[in-house]
């Protein structure tokens, strides 16, 4: 309340030459229309008027999340969401005091909002906080929700701290911890993702893989070290996949280059058509000019369609 009465004097300073002195009251219904005009689909006409009403909320400044604390931040509608958002991460400082008030809000909505927008404004001072919760919090989908604002937020410090729970019963919970892991791309995070390579459902394998790619070339020695190992034909799959997705993202030197094309050769002939396909791929991505001639001449001889459009991503073949 304080806040609006600050803000009350400063507008009515400004409206003394104009249509007259402002109230509190008139501050709070200039908040809401805003509000409300911000929280409009950002589309057509309405485009400007949404960018207008957001950047006037952040002008007023703290009212407004006075007014988004009180009475907004028990919502599930996307589009006020956005506005709350845009007004955070301007009023970023100043918000956070709000954010870490409510995260042990008896009201699961509120929690909820506020373990986002730490994830939005990527705020770094909250990891411990955020690390806290973690570690006491038993309901799977915060659990879920915690990981996924540490992941936005990119601290290190939190990588250990989210590994184990790649191990967690319920399969959002990996999904969430294999893509936090992969947006933080700490190294450390190699075994535990290389281990999702291995999952049971293919959403976090799926997840794994693109993590470790993320790694890149620093996750290249435990990934081959882990799928020579291996067995069976889905790690073994995952695993090439993972390889050809580092392959494609970084830019390999002749020493890591040959790590892969030596593992990838064995498999160039795997009577798994899925295997074969996906190693020849990155067998090609990591080639040299050798690389290419070997796959130039198997593609002669492939009949299966998904091999010979593999190796025709690889080698760029029209």
């Amino acid at each position: 309340m304080i806040a609006f009465l600050l803000a009350f004097m400063l507008v009515a300073q400004e409206n003394v030459q104009g249509e007259g002195i402002s109230t509190p009251d008139s501050l709070k219904k200039q908040i809401e229309k805003l509000f409300e005009d911000a929280s409009l689909w950002q589309v057509g006409e309405n485009r400007e008027k949404v960018s207008k009403a957001r950047e006037e909320l952040v002008k007023i400044g703290e009212p407004v999340l006075d007014y988004i604390f009180e009475e907004k931040i028990n919502t599930d509608r996307t589009l006020e969401l956005r506005a709350i958002k845009h007004v955070v991460k301007k009023l970023r400082d100043d918000a956070r005091k709000y954010i870490l008030e409510n995260l042990t809000s008896e009201n699961d909505t509120v929690r909820r909002n506020c373990i986002w927008l730490l994830g939005e404004i990527k705020d770094t001072s909250s990891v411990d906080t955020l690390l806290r919760l973690l570690q006491s919090e038993k309901n799977y989908k915060f659990i879920a929700r915690i990981i996924t604002a540490l992941g936005k937020i990119g601290d290190t410090t939190a990588t250990v701290h989210i590994m184990p729970f790649m191990e967690h019963e319920k399969e959002v919970v990996r999904i969430s911890c294999a893509e936090a892991l992969g947006k933080i791309a700490d190294p450390r995070a190699t075994g535990s993702l290389i281990e999702g390579l291995g999952d049971p459902l293919f959403t976090v394998r799926y997840t794994s893989t693109w993590a470790l790619s993320k790694i890149g070339r620093e996750a290249i020695d435990s990934l081959i070290s882990r799928a020579e190992s291996v067995k069976d034909t889905v790690s073994l799959v995952q695993a090439v996949i993972t390889l050809r997705d580092i392959v494609r993202k970084d830019t390999l030197d002749f020493e890591d280059s040959l790590k892969v094309r030596l593992f990838l050769r064995k498999f160039l002939d795997s009577p798994s058509w899925v295997l074969r396909g996906y190693a020849r791929e990155a067998f090609g991505l990591a080639g040299s000019e050798g690389a290419r001639y070997i796959l130039l001449q198997a593609y002669e001889f492939e009949e299966n369609p998904f091999v010979r459009r593999r190796i025709e991503d690889a080698l760029n073949l029209k």
